[in-house]
């Protein structure tokens, strides 16, 4: 009967640290929500970034969006009538202007070929020949290090942290990728 009531109290304990895990996961990578709020090339960290491009991208200026969130991403669409980039309030905030040009060279280079299967880092690769291939690494390497910080400072653990690690090693092989094959 001890060993069972030692059991039981081990796996409540299991459970209470994972869904704090889980709670904090959620709350540092959720990036979904409604809270979209246009800015446009007017806005001044927008245009300066995209005046670090070298090249003209083959669609025409996306709209721009800022998400109210925390979490520190980009995300392109298009339609039949216009490319949308939206960027969260993190980068917003955070990145330097190489840096975000870099983040927008990314999803500009979605735009260009959106059905494409193509890996990842590829899409980081015409992103580089947009801009440049300093600018797409300082953009790597800016967000592999916000998620080993996000990682770092908040003690995930359990499935998020694989999560987080992945995400991380994720960012640093396309660093490598890119610092191999752009010009």
């Amino acid at each position: 009967m001890g060993s069972l009531k030692f059991i039981v109290s081990v796996f409540l304990i299991f459970l209470v640290w994972l869904s704090i895990g889980l709670v904090k996961f959620d709350y540092l990578f959720n990036c979904f929500g409604p809270d979209l709020e246009p800015i446009g090339v007017s806005d001044a960290k927008i245009r300066a970034a995209r005046k670090l491009f070298t090249r003209t991208p083959l669609i025409g200026e996306p709209i721009y969006f800022v998400k109210k969130t925390h979490c520190y991403n980009g995300w392109a669409g298009s339609s039949d009538a216009s490319s949308v980039v939206v960027i969260s309030q993190a980068v917003m905030d955070e990145f330097s202007i190489e840096e975000l040009a870099g983040l927008i060279g990314h999803e500009i280079a979605h735009l260009e070929n959106p059905l494409s299967n193509r890996e990842h880092w590829e899409v980081d690769l015409r992103g580089a020949e947009l801009t440049t291939k300093e600018l797409m690494i300082k953009k790597l390497e800016k967000m592999a290090a916000v998620y080993t910080d996000i990682y770092d400072k908040n003690m995930i653990f359990g499935l998020p942290a694989l999560r987080a690690r992945l995400i991380v090693r994720d960012f640093r092989e396309r660093l490598e990728k890119i610092k191999t094959f752009a010009k």
